[in-house]
């Protein structure tokens, strides 16, 4: 009779210890599973530089109850809320959020993250189209003077302004010396277009990507930063682009050998190199003949220079006519001074 009384008593303990972790199990059981409607996010079209709302319902579809955690997102571009956290079998909780859409156009391609207590978070694709009000073309526009004509090349950009509201352009100055740029109209009105004229000197030498900036009175698309390409006709390149010296004790340059640059482009070939111009503490002493390719050049450091800055110019001069016109390789270093 004792031992089925001491039977009787394990039992009843065992079932209470059950019934009281039956009361503090999480919440998400197996069963319990949340649903999104709609199952993403499309956000559809969005200017560049503004904000698009978003809302979506979550529904508890299992048959216990869920909390949610945490809410999240792939980027900072986007944040989501859930209210409320806590929901029973068959309830459901609003989603609501924004996207800021960035300066680049494109696809939007992001998540919005969901996490359930004691569950594998839930993951909401948001997609949609970033576009520009101010739009161009060509994209990019390409230059294409010559030397040898003495030609410089003008080409028409068009500027389409696809907003509700009258837009002003204004050219910012350029840092390229050959390239210049006429804005017309200044205005643009609303749904039309305008035209910007951007040309480079026969001058040019090297082929390079520079960027056209306009300032606009769009509050959304304040500034337009417009591809250039420029490729002559005669072209030179250089190797390296830039003299980079460093800074450096006065004996360990005067250590150098040499140094050297070389020049590459049909401009060797079709222009006649008159001079060399080198800064003052370089002195040329060996070039190639006249229209070889490559066209390599070397440079000793002489003994006594000015200064400390050895920042300058290699100036190679083409001759056109009488005049000259100059290709540059910047040269930049400090001279560190000995104790």
């Amino acid at each position: 009779m004792a031992r089925c009384t001491f039977v009787c008593l394990v039992l009843s303990v065992l079932w209470a210890g059950c019934a009281r972790h039956e009361e503090t199990a999480p919440v998400n059981g197996p069963s319990a599973a949340l649903v999104l409607e709609p199952a993403e996010i499309d956000l559809g079209e969005v200017a560049i530089n503004t904000e698009a709302p978003f809302r979506a319902r979550l529904v508890n579809r299992g048959s216990e109850p869920v909390v949610i955690e945490n809410v999240g997102s792939s980027c900072g571009c986007a944040e989501a809320k859930v209210e409320p956290r806590q929901l029973a079998p068959g309830e459901s909780a609003e989603v609501w959020g924004r996207y800021r859409a960035a300066l680049n156009p494109g696809p939007v391609s992001q998540q919005v993250l969901i996490q359930p207590a004691g569950r594998e978070a839930i993951i909401v694709p948001v997609k949609g189209r970033v576009f520009r009000r101010l739009t161009w073309s060509p994209d990019p526009v390409v230059l294409r003077p010559s030397l040898m004509e003495g030609r410089s090349d003008r080409q028409r950009l068009t500027v389409a302004n696809g907003s509700d509201v009258p837009v002003y352009l204004a050219a910012l100055a350029l840092a390229h010396p050959g390239v210049s740029v006429e804005v017309a109209p200044s205005a643009i009105p609303a749904n039309s277009r305008g035209e910007v004229f951007v040309s480079a000197a026969p001058e040019c030498l090297r082929r390079e990507s520079v960027t056209l900036a306009l300032e606009t009175s769009h509050p959304q698309e304040s500034r337009l930063e417009l591809p250039v390409r420029i490729e002559p006709q005669e072209h030179v390149e250089a190797s390296p682009e830039a003299l980079h010296l460093g800074v450096v004790r006065k004996a360990e340059l005067l250590g150098r050998n040499e140094v050297r640059v070389t020049l590459r482009g049909n401009a060797l070939e079709k222009l006649t190199l008159r001079s060399v111009r080198a800064t003052p503490y370089l002195e040329l002493v060996g070039q190639p003949s006249a229209g070889s390719q490559p066209a390599e050049f070397r440079f000793a450091v002489v003994e006594r220079f000015p200064g400390i800055d050895l920042s300058g110019t290699l100036s190679f001069c083409f001759a056109r006519g009488k005049d000259c016109v100059s290709f540059d390789v910047p040269v930049t270093g400090f001279l560190l001074q000995s104790r």
